[in-house]
């Protein structure tokens, strides 16, 4: 789900990719006052060349207040100044100390509510590679205006360059492919920074960072010879889990099953989190119903006394690993039946002898 997000005490419209119900992602620029007119470029290593020490530069002093953020969802981008918010910031995760907006654009707001009872996979593991396709969703203005009249765009594009975090101190002074970033050509438009790039699998690989024309000529943001830069999500990885654990959410990976919570009892399954009953068996890596008694397993079930969930009928191999409720039922029900009609015979008996008295 992508979100426009507006952080009102800089007076900025972004766009936002909602994680897990209350977790979204977006730059983190949109949560900082930039300097007015400010320009830089980027080196390899991951550092801003301007005229002014200022530029590039995300000071944690600056960083808004978590309750100034607020969240719009909707397939167009709302006047955000007559149009009430679907939530609210309530914590912001970003790294530590003063960054430089050319590696360190990453921002995990925690909401003060869920918006969504959806999820989106994440890439932590390992980062994009080049050629990789990837689809970049924003809420930005082709025409690079400032309009509130845009809507959701969806571009299908690739991945150019990759950053490395490797590089000797010459190669890293070098204007460049930052480090924990990727390059595409053009995605990003006025309003777009925060924009997920999805793999193909739809995970959230990287989000919408800083645009970087052809040499600072006069051309629109959607033109081939512009652009984009995307910070990695794989560099974060702690500070996303750290974020996911305030919330008491589980993370959702590239490649697991999932989303966490929604899968069936029988379905394939990675963890506890991502099953609906919470129980993923570790034997069969499938996710189980848990159970007190017989009634709560489905036909053909019975209910593991031990485990505490349902079983198959034809796996239970022994008496001690069943329930009492529906198995011991079935025993006892005969022998009910045999004293039943002994107790009758036993008052029946009485009777005749009292009569013959």
């Amino acid at each position: 789900m992508v979100m426009a997000v507006h952080a009102a005490t800089v007076g900025k419209r972004c766009t936002s990719v909602l994680l897990a119900p209350d977790i979204l992602a977006t730059a983190r620029h949109c949560l900082h006052p930039l300097v007015e007119g400010e320009s830089f470029s980027c080196t390899r290593g991951g550092e801003p060349r301007a005229e002014d020490a200022r530029f590039g530069m995300l000071f944690a002093d600056a960083l808004v207040a978590p309750e100034t953020i607020r969240v719009f969802f909707g397939r167009s981008a709302p006047n955000v100044f007559h149009t009430s918010p679907s939530a609210l910031g309530k914590r912001i995760f970003v790294e530590e100390g003063d960054v430089s907006i050319c590696a360190h654009d990453l921002a995990i707001v925690f909401l003060d509510r869920p918006v969504a009872p959806l999820w989106l996979p994440l890439r932590l593991t390992e980062p994009t590679v080049e050629h990789e396709p990837v689809t970049v969703v924003g809420m930005g203005s082709p025409d690079d205006s400032s309009s509130y009249d845009s809507v959701r765009r969806v571009l299908e594009t690739e991945v150019t360059h990759v950053g490395r975090e490797d590089l000797l101190p010459d190669a890293a002074s070098e204007v460049g492919t930052s480090a924990n970033t990727f390059e595409t050509p053009p995605g990003l438009c006025s309003g777009d920074s925060g924009s997920p790039a999805l793999s193909e699998q739809g995970a959230v690989v990287g989000i919408g960072s800083r645009v970087i024309d052809a040499d600072g000529t006069d051309v629109l943001c959607t033109d081939m010879v512009v652009r984009s830069a995307f910070v990695r999500l794989d560099p974060f990885r702690p500070m996303i889990e750290e974020a996911f654990a305030e919330a008491g959410r589980p993370l959702w990976l590239e490649g697991d099953p999932g989303p966490p919570g929604t899968l069936a009892s029988g379905e394939a399954c990675a963890d506890d989190s991502s099953c609906v009953s919470g129980l993923c068996l570790r034997e069969t890596n499938v996710c189980a119903t848990p159970c007190s008694a017989d009634d709560d397993c489905g036909s053909g079930e019975l209910c593991a006394i031990e485990e505490r969930y349902c079983m198959p009928e034809e796996d239970f191999d022994f008496p001690s690993c069943t329930s009492h409720s529906h198995r011991a039922n079935r025993v006892a029900w005969p022998w009910l039946a045999v004293l039943g009609i002994f107790l009758a015979f036993l008052r029946r008996r009485a009777s005749m002898l009292r009569n013959q008295q």
